[in-house]
């Protein structure tokens, strides 16, 4: 408090505005699914389109395979509780929030026909945790063909959870890299930390995405509870069998 006017937990989307009023309270807590502040799946999907005209584009040098890139989120939140993770108590950030096909195509519309970009990065924790994600991966595939250009689309999927069909799907509607946290190649580490994947499920996943030609970039964390020399080594190990692509 001493050292901030405001401070929001939660949702800040819809708080923002309650915090730059002059009269402003010192504590908006959003962090309550009970709160007005709390975005539901209807009001996320009322929301707007973030304001990127206020913003230089050009400076922004992100790239997928060459193709400048933007990104965009299409759902909130994760509902599983890695050891690690600091929002894992947080109503906020364990509720899975999501936006409908509708909603994610307009946008992505408008960001090829506003600004001419064919590459997005989505931020979602993680894609294939929505249901919907294979549904929502066909209308992408069709707007990227009734357009007649090529998406080059990069995003997170959760290890256990993936598939064959999906990651065929991804592939068809333009992503070339994914994203997943492994987090550590020591099966004693994973437990430790409430992975819930196991070492062999992310062996399974990586296989998957290189059948499907989906490069994978491994994002990998030491220093957790319980690890050692030996789990160390066994990330390693498991890093040069696996082979991602970075």
């Amino acid at each position: 408090e001493a050292n901030f006017d405001v401070i929001v937990a939660g949702d800040g989307e819809e708080t923002i505005f309650l915090a730059v009023a002059d009269d402003a309270p010192k504590l908006i807590d959003a962090d309550d699914r009970q709160s007005p502040y709390f975005l539901t799946n209807a009001r996320l999907n009322q929301s707007p389109f973030p304001a990127r005209h206020l913003i230089d584009l050009a400076s922004y040098r992100y790239t997928i395979d060459g193709v400048p890139a933007l990104s965009l989120i299409t759902q909130l939140g994760c509902p599983y509780k890695c050891g690690f993770c600091a929002g894992r108590s947080s109503p906020m950030l364990r509720n899975i929030r999501t936006r409908n096909d509708e909603s994610i195509l307009e946008e992505l519309l408008l960001l090829h026909h506003t600004y001419g970009y064919r590459g997005f990065m989505f931020y979602d924790d993680e894609l294939n945790v929505n249901p919907g994600m294979i549904a929502l991966m066909e209308k992408i595939t069709k707007a990227q063909y009734d357009l007649g250009v090529e998406w080059k689309l990069r995003g997170f999927v959760k290890s256990e959870r993936f598939a064959d069909e999906q990651a065929r799907a991804m592939f068809e509607a333009g992503f070339r890299q994914v994203l997943i946290g492994f987090e550590s190649g020591s099966p004693r580490i994973l437990e430790n930390i409430q992975k819930i994947a196991t070492r062999d499920d992310n062996t399974r996943c990586m296989d998957i995405a290189h059948r499907h030609g989906l490069k994978v970039k491994a994002l990998m964390s030491l220093g957790h509870p319980g690890e050692s020399d030996e789990t160390v080594r066994d990330t390693r190990d498991w890093l040069i069998e696996v082979r991602p692509s970075d």
